[in-house]
Protein backbone atom coordinates (compact mmCIF):
# COMPACT_ATOMS: atom_id res chain seq x y z
CA UNK A 1 0.00 0.00 0.00
CA UNK A 2 1.02 3.63 -0.57
CA UNK A 3 2.70 5.67 1.82
CA UNK A 4 1.15 9.04 2.78
CA UNK A 5 1.02 11.46 0.11
CA UNK A 6 0.30 14.91 -1.40
CA UNK A 7 -1.67 14.13 -4.23
CA UNK A 8 -1.92 17.04 -7.26
CA UNK A 9 -5.35 16.44 -7.71
CA UNK A 10 -8.39 14.39 -6.88
CA UNK A 11 -7.82 12.19 -9.75
CA UNK A 12 -4.53 10.60 -8.55
CA UNK A 13 -5.75 10.07 -5.05
CA UNK A 14 -8.93 8.45 -6.32
CA UNK A 15 -6.07 6.44 -8.58
CA UNK A 16 -4.25 5.25 -5.71
CA UNK A 17 -6.80 4.47 -3.61
CA UNK A 18 -9.06 2.60 -5.62
CA UNK A 19 -5.55 0.56 -6.28
CA UNK A 20 -5.34 0.09 -2.68
CA UNK A 21 -9.12 -1.61 -2.45
CA UNK A 22 -7.97 -3.62 -5.15
CA UNK A 23 -4.91 -5.30 -3.41
CA UNK A 24 -6.85 -5.23 -0.17
CA UNK A 25 -9.73 -7.03 -2.12
CA UNK A 26 -7.29 -9.60 -3.91
CA UNK A 27 -4.59 -9.87 -1.22
CA UNK A 28 -5.33 -9.19 1.96
CA UNK A 29 -8.89 -10.43 2.12
CA UNK A 30 -8.44 -14.02 0.53
CA UNK A 31 -5.38 -14.90 2.99
CA UNK A 32 -7.48 -14.07 5.94
CA UNK A 33 -10.35 -15.85 5.22
CA UNK A 34 -8.36 -18.53 4.65
CA UNK A 35 -6.30 -18.23 7.87
CA UNK A 36 -9.88 -17.95 9.75
CA UNK A 37 -11.10 -21.04 7.67
CA UNK A 38 -8.44 -22.91 8.97
CA UNK A 39 -8.73 -21.81 12.89
CA UNK A 40 -12.49 -22.68 12.71
CA UNK A 41 -11.77 -26.25 11.02
CA UNK A 42 -9.26 -26.68 13.70
CA UNK A 43 -12.20 -25.69 16.36
CA UNK A 44 -15.15 -27.36 14.74
CA UNK A 45 -13.29 -30.52 14.85
CA UNK A 46 -12.79 -30.23 18.29
CA UNK A 47 -16.01 -30.05 19.18
CA UNK A 48 -18.07 -32.46 16.98
CA UNK A 49 -19.41 -35.80 18.01
CA UNK A 50 -17.11 -38.80 17.32
CA UNK A 51 -18.81 -42.54 16.74
CA UNK A 52 -16.06 -44.03 13.62
CA UNK A 53 -14.65 -40.84 12.57
CA UNK A 54 -16.68 -40.10 9.56
CA UNK A 55 -17.98 -36.81 10.65
CA UNK A 56 -14.94 -35.20 11.98
CA UNK A 57 -13.05 -36.08 9.25
CA UNK A 58 -15.36 -34.49 6.78
CA UNK A 59 -14.37 -30.94 7.76
CA UNK A 60 -12.70 -29.49 5.15
CA UNK A 61 -11.77 -26.06 3.88
CA UNK A 62 -11.72 -24.98 0.03
CA UNK A 63 -10.71 -22.45 -1.87
CA UNK A 64 -12.63 -21.82 -4.81
CA UNK A 65 -11.21 -21.65 -8.22
CA UNK A 66 -12.16 -18.27 -9.71
CA UNK A 67 -13.17 -16.52 -7.21
CA UNK A 68 -11.79 -15.08 -3.70
CA UNK A 69 -14.38 -17.29 -1.64
CA UNK A 70 -13.40 -19.36 0.99
CA UNK A 71 -15.96 -22.64 2.17
CA UNK A 72 -15.72 -24.43 5.63
CA UNK A 73 -17.87 -27.48 4.82
CA UNK A 74 -18.39 -31.15 5.93
CA UNK A 75 -19.12 -33.51 3.24
CA UNK A 76 -20.42 -36.30 5.79
CA UNK A 77 -23.56 -37.84 4.32
CA UNK A 78 -24.98 -36.78 7.22
CA UNK A 79 -23.59 -33.56 8.47
CA UNK A 80 -26.71 -31.84 7.95
CA UNK A 81 -28.54 -33.92 10.71
CA UNK A 82 -25.98 -33.48 13.39
CA UNK A 83 -25.84 -29.73 12.24
CA UNK A 84 -29.95 -29.19 12.15
CA UNK A 85 -31.46 -32.10 13.50
CA UNK A 86 -33.91 -34.13 11.69
CA UNK A 87 -37.86 -34.65 12.02
CA UNK A 88 -39.36 -37.66 13.16
CA UNK A 89 -38.57 -40.94 10.97
CA UNK A 90 -38.04 -44.18 11.58
CA UNK A 91 -34.22 -44.84 11.12
CA UNK A 92 -33.38 -48.56 10.07
CA UNK A 93 -32.19 -51.03 12.82
CA UNK A 94 -29.14 -52.07 11.78
CA UNK A 95 -26.55 -49.45 11.53
CA UNK A 96 -28.76 -48.00 15.46
CA UNK A 97 -27.94 -51.31 16.76
CA UNK A 98 -24.29 -51.52 15.46
CA UNK A 99 -24.05 -48.27 17.08
CA UNK A 100 -25.33 -49.43 20.47
CA UNK A 101 -22.39 -52.04 20.16
CA UNK A 102 -20.17 -49.85 19.70
CA UNK A 103 -21.30 -47.60 22.15
CA UNK A 104 -21.83 -50.89 24.86
CA UNK A 105 -19.41 -50.27 27.87
CA UNK A 106 -20.63 -46.44 27.72
CA UNK A 107 -24.48 -47.17 27.69
CA UNK A 108 -23.82 -50.00 30.68
CA UNK A 109 -24.65 -52.78 28.43
CA UNK A 110 -21.13 -54.49 29.42
CA UNK A 111 -19.66 -53.90 32.49
CA UNK A 112 -16.19 -53.46 32.06
CA UNK A 113 -13.80 -54.82 35.13
CA UNK A 114 -11.19 -51.69 36.51
CA UNK A 115 -8.44 -51.03 33.90
CA UNK A 116 -10.39 -53.37 30.91
CA UNK A 117 -11.25 -51.90 27.51
CA UNK A 118 -14.25 -53.37 25.64
CA UNK A 119 -13.13 -54.56 22.38
CA UNK A 120 -16.04 -54.14 20.24
CA UNK A 121 -19.29 -56.11 19.28
CA UNK A 122 -17.51 -59.29 19.57
CA UNK A 123 -17.13 -59.42 23.26
CA UNK A 124 -20.76 -59.17 23.47
CA UNK A 125 -22.46 -62.29 25.52
CA UNK A 126 -25.68 -63.31 24.23
CA UNK A 127 -27.60 -61.44 27.35
CA UNK A 128 -25.45 -58.36 26.54
CA UNK A 129 -26.76 -58.67 22.97
CA UNK A 130 -30.10 -58.78 23.66
CA UNK A 131 -29.66 -55.89 26.06
CA UNK A 132 -28.19 -54.61 23.19
CA UNK A 133 -31.12 -54.93 20.81
CA UNK A 134 -33.49 -53.40 23.42
CA UNK A 135 -31.57 -50.42 23.47
CA UNK A 136 -31.11 -50.12 19.69
CA UNK A 137 -35.18 -50.68 19.38
CA UNK A 138 -35.51 -48.24 22.13
CA UNK A 139 -33.37 -45.04 19.81
CA UNK A 140 -35.42 -47.03 16.66
CA UNK A 141 -38.59 -45.21 18.41
CA UNK A 142 -37.15 -42.79 20.19
CA UNK A 143 -36.48 -41.26 17.04
CA UNK A 144 -39.33 -42.43 15.22
CA UNK A 145 -41.16 -40.53 17.66
CA UNK A 146 -38.85 -37.27 18.36
CA UNK A 147 -36.55 -37.33 15.70
CA UNK A 148 -32.63 -36.10 16.13
CA UNK A 149 -32.46 -32.63 18.29
CA UNK A 150 -29.42 -29.84 16.49
CA UNK A 151 -25.95 -29.98 17.33
CA UNK A 152 -25.62 -26.70 16.28
CA UNK A 153 -21.76 -28.07 16.05
CA UNK A 154 -20.87 -24.81 13.23
CA UNK A 155 -23.44 -22.55 14.25
CA UNK A 156 -21.74 -22.14 17.87
CA UNK A 157 -18.49 -21.59 16.37
CA UNK A 158 -19.54 -18.43 14.39
CA UNK A 159 -18.84 -15.85 16.97
CA UNK A 160 -15.54 -17.32 17.02
CA UNK A 161 -14.93 -17.66 13.23
CA UNK A 162 -15.81 -13.75 13.38
CA UNK A 163 -13.15 -13.12 15.80
CA UNK A 164 -10.37 -14.97 14.01
CA UNK A 165 -11.45 -13.38 10.35
CA UNK A 166 -11.19 -10.16 12.36
CA UNK A 167 -7.64 -10.70 13.60
CA UNK A 168 -6.81 -12.63 10.12
CA UNK A 169 -7.66 -8.98 8.56
CA UNK A 170 -5.43 -6.87 10.63
CA UNK A 171 -2.58 -9.36 10.40
CA UNK A 172 -2.42 -9.49 6.54
CA UNK A 173 -2.86 -5.93 6.26
CA UNK A 174 -0.31 -5.07 9.19
CA UNK A 175 2.10 -7.75 6.90
CA UNK A 176 1.05 -5.32 3.58
CA UNK A 177 1.61 -2.16 5.09
CA UNK A 178 4.62 -2.43 7.32
CA UNK A 179 2.69 -0.87 10.35
CA UNK A 180 -0.48 -1.26 12.45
Amino acid sequence: MAQAHVFSTPTAALKVQLEEEQLVREQVIPAAQLDSANETLRKVVQTGPVDRGEYKAGWTVRQLIGSNEVQLANDAPYAGVIELGARPFRPPFAPIFEWVKRKAAALGIVALAPGKRFRGSASLTSDEDAAAKKVAWAVVNAIAKRGLPPRYVMRKQLPFAVTALEAAFKRHLIRLTGHA
